[in-house]
This record gives structure tokens, C-alpha cells and sequence, in this order.
């Protein structure tokens, strides 16, 4: 049904599962017990879309792997490989192109040495659908979130994930949390 008041038509939405999911994560990472889980939250969130994903944090002058799931192997070796990563911040990569545009990238990574180097190291392939997107605080880019499919399985939850990504970079904001930023 509708109301309206005034000039305003108020309209109640069909609550649709994916929306809700993101208005239940939501729910819980503004609630400040939460605050210092935010990373954790992100993973979690990628989870319910992805098969695999790697958040990396932004230095001076590197991307560096610090956290990730994927379930196509045991998330120990994963972490592992992920953590050992670095990738410089003047390599053309998938990384670098979100950083410098401050935008999410969806679509295979294009094929550069750096590109090469992350597939390999999270065991993608260069042609796969990949998903890449900002973690901006105080409009910057502090952290960028790579994740796919191996299985192929179509990814169509990228607005979701913007929000969500959005929130959380809010959230990091006003808590004072400096855990990603550049050191």
C-alpha cells in the first residue's frame, strides 16, 4: 500500500531477499560493539556473493593482501599466499586502476604483469569475471576488495556491494579506526 502526506507518496517496497541481506548486515556493523570488526564484516558480506575474495590494504606504496576466503581450498593456505602479496602501487594492475579512479572494475583483468602475478597467487585465471571495489575513507582509497567465481556463477549483486562498501568506509571514518590507513 500506499500514504501520502502532503506532497510526499510513501511506498512500501517488496522486500526483496538480496536487499534484505544488505539491510541485515547493515544493521549490524552500525551497531558500535561492532565497530572494530568492520574488515571482518566486508569479508562476510563478499561471502554471500563470492567464491573467493582478497582484501587488500593500501601503503605508501604497495598493495598488500590482508585478508580473504575461498572455497576452493583450505582458507589457511590461502591466507597465506594472500598475505605474502605485494604489489606496487606504479604496476599497472586491476588494484591500481581502482585506486586511481576511485570506481569498481568488473570483467576479466586485463593482462598486465602485475594482473598476472595476483591471479596466479589466488589461483584465478586472467579471462574470469572478476570484481574489483574501493574501500574509500575521507574520500580515498584505502583498501580495495577483489573477489570472483570460479565456478563461473554470475556475479549481480555489484550495487549491494558499492552500498555496503560505502557504509563500511563511513563507519571506519567516524570510529577513528586507523587500521587501513596508509602507513
Amino acid at each position: 500500500g500506499a500514504l501520502a502526506t502532503d506532497s510526499v507518496m510513501l511506498t512500501n517496497f517488496p522486500e526483496e531477499p538480496r536487499w534484505q541481506a544488505l539491510r541485515s548486515i547493515l544493521g549490524e556493523l552500525v551497531d558500535p560493539s561492532n565497530r572494530p570488526s568492520v574488515l571482518l564484516y566486508v569479508l562476510r558480506f563478499f561471502l554471500q556473493h563470492f567464491e573467493r575474495a582478497a582484501l587488500f590494504r593500501l601503503t605508501d606504496s604497495d598493495f598488500v593482501g590482508i585478508g580473504g576466503f575461498s572455497s576452493r581450498e583450505p582458507n589457511d593456505q590461502f591466507l597465506a599466499r594472500l598475505q605474502a602479496l605485494r604489489i606496487a602501487k606504479s604496476m599497472d594492475s586491476i588494484l591500481s586502476l581502482v585506486e586511481r579512479y576511485r570506481a569498481p572494475f568488473q570483467g576479466p583483468m586485463p593482462e598486465t604483469l602485475a594482473n598476472t602475478k595476483i591471479a596466479e597467487t589466488l589461483g584465478s585465471l586472467l579471462q574470469q569475471e572478476t570484481v574489483a571495489l574501493p574501500l574509500l575513507m575521507r574520500g580515498e582509497v584505502v583498501a580495495v576488495v577483489l573477489a570472483d567465481n570460479p565456478s563461473g556463477r554470475v556475479v549481480s549483486a555489484l550495487p549491494e556491494l558499492e552500498i555496503f562498501l560505502h557504509q563500511a568506509g563511513l563507519i571506519l571514518e567516524q570510529s577513528g579506526l586507523k587500521a587501513l590507513q596508509a602507513s
